[in-house]
């Protein structure tokens, strides 16, 4: 699901007690669809974790949950203390929608950059 070059951001859920809820991602993805000036797709994992998407076959921006369900353990374990992730694959190819999200430091914290 996620590119080995990209870069993960950190979004923490109203009550900044790391907690995900289904109405709050979704209001969530309609910030980032707004901010961005594009359309998500919602889908769940196979484990029914809750996520969105650029419809496929386009793969650059995620916005999930930090927690896995099935697990019951955070996805990103380095970073427990967010609600909420947002992965943009290949940010030099997304240029437009990196320079949006790092306008916006009071809800998207820059967590981790990896590049291929």
């Amino acid at each position: 699901m996620i590119a080995e070059n990209h870069v993960l951001f950190g979004i923490h859920n109203e009550a900044k007690n790391a907690e995900y809820d289904d109405n709050e991602i979704a209001d969530l993805s309609e910030f980032v669809e707004d901010l961005l000036g594009i359309q998500l797709e919602g889908r769940e994992t196979a484990h029914g974790d809750p996520y969105y998407a650029f419809p496929l076959p386009n793969r650059s921006l995620y916005l999930k949950t930090n927690f896995l369900v099935d697990e019951g353990e955070v996805s990103e374990g380095k970073f427990p203390d967010y609600a909420y992730l947002l992965y943009l694959n290949n940010p030099q190819q997304n240029r437009q929608y990196l320079a949006a999200v790092e306008a916006r430091p009071d809800i998207f914290v820059k967590l981790r950059t990896e590049e291929a």
